[in-house]
Order: C-alpha cells, then structure tokens, then sequence
C-alpha cells in the first residue's frame, strides 16, 4: 500500500509540474538525446510521425510473444502503474507529462530508469526492459494519428496522413456511452469503442494521395471523420 501512495504521489507531481508549466518538460538532471524531438512530436495536434530508427533495426523481425509481454508492462504493470500513466496510451506522449517514446532504443529506457528520479522507483528487470523496448520498437513502425470522440464529435475533426506509410489510428472515447465506426475505405467494419475507453486499428495508407472517410454509426446523423491522404515525401 506504501509503494501504491508512492506511486500515486509521484504522478500527482508530474502533472502538477505539467499544469503550472503549460506543457511538456524535460527532467534538466538527465540527457535525453530523443527528448526535444519527441515532444516537438507529442504536441502536434492532428497526425504524429513515427519516429523511425534506423533501417538496420527495423528490419529485425519482431518477436510477438515479447511485443504482447511489453505492451502489458507498458500499459498497466511496470511500476505497479504502467508507462502509459506518463507516456499514455501508445507512447504518444500527448499529455506533455512525459515525452513520446516510440521507437526509442533500450539504450534510452535504461538512462531515464537510472538517471530521472520520478522513474526510479521502477525497479524492472533485464527481461522487462527488453519486452518495453521491443514494444516500442514496434509501434515505431507506425505513424500515430490520434483522434477523440466527444459528445458524439470528433475532434481533430480531420486526420492528415502519409501516402504509403503504416498508421496505427488511435480512437480515445470520452463518452460513457459506447460508439461504433466503419469505413468501407479502410476495411474498417464495426469497431467498437467502449466508453471512456481507447483502441487502436492498423492500418497502410494507400499510395495515392485522396480524401478518406471514417463514419461514428451512433454518434449523429452525417458524424464522419475525413482522413487526408498526402504525397509522401521523397
């Protein structure tokens, strides 16, 4: 229970920190080679880039059984709270509590474990770092585009993405009630968001550059969220 408050007073710090600031921080005890760069990420409002490693560590096949591992220590279990409670859900760090994370090497894990205080308290093993990392790595494939759904409205209220790139949307539901979405351009039917909840859906932007639609089916007559499709660049 001691270490549960421990916990719970530590995150309260952080995000005091983060509201009489107004926005994302950097611990100054610490390099974070990543940082500014991925909080210049974090706080873009419409579509996040992945930050991409480099070629030689993407092409490394993923371990699933170490993605599904990461994934949980990431979002509920490492420090008895989970990664996400700073990060958020998927690394996206759009809280500005802490930076974005995806794609960032064990290397940078272990400095911030050792060097941040408010993360010392982890305490994680080799083998869970190594499950943190390799879930990270994977989502740094993607591109985020994150959107929230609020009183039956989207907001962005339009999504931008890259031609040919691999998005990973992120749907957050601020309703209690639960939403629905589908979209015959993405071969998305049915998705279903329980309320208060976040899910994601993969998906690969085609090639050609266009205007897609995803539709809320009970958020209110005509509720569809535009998905643009831009020429990547070369």
């Amino acid at each position: 229970m001691n270490q549960r408050l421990q916990v719970a007073k530590r995150i309260a710090w952080l995000t005091l920190w983060f509201v009489i600031f107004g926005g994302a921080f950097l611990i100054p005890s610490i390099e974070m080679p990543w940082a500014s760069h991925s909080v210049h990420r974090a706080m873009m409002p419409h579509n996040t880039n992945a930050m991409i490693l480099q070629d030689e560590e993407m092409d490394l096949p993923f371990d699933e059984e170490l993605i599904a591992d990461g994934r949980i220590l990431f979002e509920r279990t490492a420090g008895q709270v989970g990664c996400a409670a700073c990060h958020n859900a998927f690394g996206t760090g759009d809280s500005g509590v802490g930076p974005y994370v995806r794609g960032v090497s064990q290397e940078n894990i272990l400095n911030a474990l050792e060097g941040i205080e408010e993360m010392e308290f982890f305490d994680l093993s080799n083998e869970e770092v190594s499950a943190i990392t390799e879930y990270l790595r994977w989502l740094g494939q993607y591109d985020a585009a994150k959107t929230l759904i609020k009183r039956g409205a989207f907001s962005p209220e339009e999504l931008t993405v890259k031609a040919g790139h691999k998005i990973q949307f992120i749907f957050e539901n601020a309703d209690r009630s639960e939403h629905t979405l589908s979209s015959a351009d993405l071969d998305l039917e049915g998705l279903a968001l329980p309320g208060r909840k976040t899910v994601d859906y993969l998906w690969t932007a085609p090639e050609a550059p266009g205007t897609l639609t995803i539709l809320c089916t009970d958020c209110g007559e005509g509720v569809s969220l535009p998905i643009n499709v831009e020429a990547a660049e070369e």
